[in-house]
């Protein structure tokens, strides 16, 4: 296998980390304090129709998300404080 690139975040609460490579298909990789997540085409050289909607729909998610994240940690007196 050839030299990949890995793009990672690390903080408190967990980690993600995105690794792709010349000659495989990529691995995403997270965690956290109770879960751990990681996915992968189930082939390492393609991707099927199916696993790219996956991954658009994913995409799709996680922009929602981060738009609510943003909201709450912009609005004073909402936020939840760490457990």
């Amino acid at each position: 296998m050839g030299g990949g690139v890995s793009v990672a975040w690390r903080g408190a609460t967990g980690s993600v980390q995105c690794s792709v490579y010349p000659d495989r298909t990529p691995i995403l990789c997270g965690d956290g304090t109770a879960v751990s997540l990681t996915l992968t085409p189930a082939a390492p050289q393609a991707v099927t129709a199916p696993e790219l909607d996956f991954a658009r729909a994913l995409l799709g998610e996680l922009r929602v998300y981060v738009t609510e994240c943003e909201r709450w940690a912009t609005q004073p007196g909402e936020a939840i404080d760490d457990v």
